[in-house]
């Protein structure tokens, strides 16, 4: 490959897009990123790493949507599934974000810390859904949901 090439050309922008992203610089980075998906538009790291840069300018919902097409595109990465489910909890969709965390399990195997944040959601989940249940007052008595 010649440094000329489309291939070569996304290879740098992506490094450099990287490299920006942990330089805490997530305007530049997006234009870098922005540059390898008109080349290389199925690059799910790039996507992953845009989803990260958005995150860092506050984004909630470019940076999920931008996880959620990385998860689609290269669901090995792992990261993405992580990252995804990390904001689905944070906007209240819980489930979601089970979801996404025990796919970043499967391709994170090594990473068993991610299967304590997918029990610990769950536990969330089942209170949750025991505080909202419509009947609760009548069998337990207003004071125990105090």
């Amino acid at each position: 490959m010649s440094s000329n090439d489309p291939q070569s050309i996304a290879l740098t922008h992506f490094e450099q897009g990287r490299q920006l992203v942990d330089q805490n610089k997530p305007i530049q980075a997006l234009l870098k990123l922005k540059q390898v998906i008109e080349i290389i538009p199925s690059h799910g790291c790039a996507y992953h790493l845009m989803g990260k840069s958005h995150q860092q300018l506050g984004n909630q919902q470019d940076a999920e949507s931008c996880h959620l097409r990385s998860c689609q595109l290269d669901p090995a990465i792992g990261w993405n599934w992580y990252a995804l489910g990390e904001l689905q909890q944070h906007r209240g969709a819980l489930q979601e974000g089970i979801e996404a965390l025990t796919m970043a399990s499967k391709w994170l195997p090594t990473e068993r810390w991610i299967m304590d944040r997918v029990r610990q959601a769950k536990r969330q989940l089942s209170w949750e859904d025991f505080r909202y249940q419509e009947d609760a007052k009548l069998r337990f008595g207003t004071n125990v949901l105090i």
